[in-house]
């Protein structure tokens, strides 16, 4: 079984260590600037490891994170070593698509509201009316359920 992965972007932050549950095996780790990680894993229990090929996993502030297009709902397995590098560009590429924002309203009042990273435009609801959150936490809670959904 041949452990080692040909990485083709000399950039990216990785480590590489004996897979930590089965002996025989090999764990990448790799790391993002976007909060996002990836585990590329062969051993003879990984998905396509008896067959030399590579299992990926998708992780987000440290934890498996499922709910995304690389992941498709579960690891990844029966990578060839090519599959693995589009999938971690791909990795690479996930970003938050809102942000929270601060805005000062008429006699001091301060509201929060939610924005596009792109276009700065405010979320709106369908009635025009802003979303806006009275509290910096309540717009970022929302904030951060709209970017875990929106990869």
């Amino acid at each position: 079984m041949n452990l080692k992965l040909k990485i083709e972007n000399p950039n990216w932050k990785y480590i590489r260590r004996p897979h930590p549950a089965f002996r025989g095996g090999v764990q990448y780790i790799f790391t993002f600037n976007n909060r996002y990680q990836a585990s590329v894993v062969k051993t003879k229990y990984s998905y396509g490891g008896e067959q030399d090929l590579w299992e990926l996993a998708v992780l987000k502030d440290g934890a498996l994170h499922y709910d995304n297009s690389v992941a498709e709902g579960d690891v990844r397995g029966h990578l060839t070593d090519k599959e693995v590098n589009e999938l971690l560009r791909e990795i690479e590429q996930f970003g938050d698509i809102v942000e929270v924002y601060e805005k000062q309203y008429a006699k001091g009042f301060t509201y929060f509201g939610i924005r596009d990273v792109d276009t700065k435009q405010p979320l709106m609801f369908p009635n025009n009316d802003w979303l806006m959150f009275p509290d910096k936490e309540s717009a970022e809670k929302v904030c951060r359920l709209i970017n875990e959904k929106s990869v």
